[in-house]
């Protein structure tokens, strides 16, 4: 499933331990391709997932790729990027 990023495969899969199933999440992804949000819904379901915008009202922020986090909120590391809280 994760052939054309197999460090993508990792990352979701620590955003997933991560995130409740509960909790909407907004993801930071590269914006080369529709494959990543597309995969990214997929494997993270049944969480809603929102591509990140400014004044995003998702839960949790999944920054994929980057050293990122959200400022003055908790913060995990996980394969390939951060998760922050953003509530």
């Amino acid at each position: 499933m994760y052939e054309f990023d197999p460090r993508f495969g990792l990352f979701l899969e620590g955003v997933a331990q991560r995130v409740p199933p509960s909790a909407s999440v907004a993801v930071s992804l590269p914006a080369t391709t529709r494959l990543y949000a597309y995969t990214a819904h997929y494997a993270l379901a049944p969480r809603p997932v929102v591509e990140f915008q400014a004044g995003t009202t998702a839960d949790f922020l999944a920054v994929y790729g980057s050293e990122a986090k959200a400022a003055g909120r908790p913060s995990w590391e996980v394969p390939g990027g951060t998760v922050s809280a953003l509530r």
